[in-house]
């Protein structure tokens, strides 16, 4: 019985028939044909969508398709162009800097390099640096010349002098008779040492303060490329008379 049953299930889906007693028939429809219309129904769902899943446009709209000459428009007006007021408000913060000469006069004032610095002018700073440590040692070096050889004159011109006072700054072999001299000699020269180096140090503070000034006050001078020397004859009149010249013309 069930082999029947399957053979008429098996040739059912081929869309196939054989002839059956009656009895076998009515099992069969009442066996079968449940089975095939519950396949029937899921292919039914499966092969037809639902329609609440659907998503339909409104009538009234319209396909918009980007153009490729679109493209290249809007990446410069966001990124590539270079007049964009982001550009425009970060460059000039450091490009189009230009410094205040009375700031730059007082910080230099106060301290010498601070102008510089102020200015952006970096590279002088090892310059005045540089020039006042040597200078700096030049005062230290003759002001303590100039004491040792105080001192030892004030001892060879006292009452009782002391020989190791000033004797270890007279050369071997010294005359005598003109230690005294000696002694005072090179006292004063050391103290005018030491005073053309104390008005060096000055002077190169002054420069300092003024350079800071002047940079800062040149800061914005326009230097033409333009600037050029051209010599040409000229014709002049003079007395109501024509001469000829040589001229010179400067363009700034």
């Amino acid at each position: 019985m069930l082999l029947l049953l399957a053979t008429q299930f098996g040739l059912s889906q081929n869309g196939l028939s054989i002839n059956m007693p009656d009895s076998i028939t009515k099992i069969t429809n009442t066996v079968v044909n449940p089975v095939q219309k519950d396949i029937d129904s899921k292919k039914e769902k499966i092969s037809t969508p639902q329609s609440e899943n659907i998503f339909t446009l409104p009538s009234d709209t319209q396909q918009i398709t980007p153009k490729h000459s679109d493209i290249p428009l809007m990446m410069n007006d966001t990124v590539g162009n270079s007049n964009d007021t982001v550009f425009n408000e970060v460059q000039p913060l450091y490009l189009n800097f230009k410094p205040d000469p009375h700031t730059a006069l007082w910080l230099a004032f106060t301290f010498p390099g601070l102008g510089q610095i102020y200015n952006r002018k970096y590279w002088k700073l090892p310059i005045i640096y540089g020039i006042g440590i040597g200078i700096g040692y030049a005062i230290s070096h003759t002001n303590n010349l100039y004491k040792d050889y105080l001192v030892g004159y004030q001892s060879f011109s006292s009452s009782s002098p002391n020989p190791n006072l000033y004797m270890p700054l007279i050369p071997k072999n010294y005359p005598e008779a003109n230690i005294g001299t000696y002694l005072k000699n090179q006292m004063n020269d050391y103290r005018r040492y030491r005073d053309i180096s104390i008005v060096a140090a000055v002077a190169l503070y002054a420069l300092s303060i003024v350079d800071a000034f002047v940079d800062a006050q040149l800061s914005d001078f326009d230097i033409s490329p333009d600037l050029s020397m051209k010599v040409k004859p000229t014709v002049e009149k003079v007395n109501e008379e024509s001469s000829v010249g040589v001229g010179m013309q400067v363009n700034f």
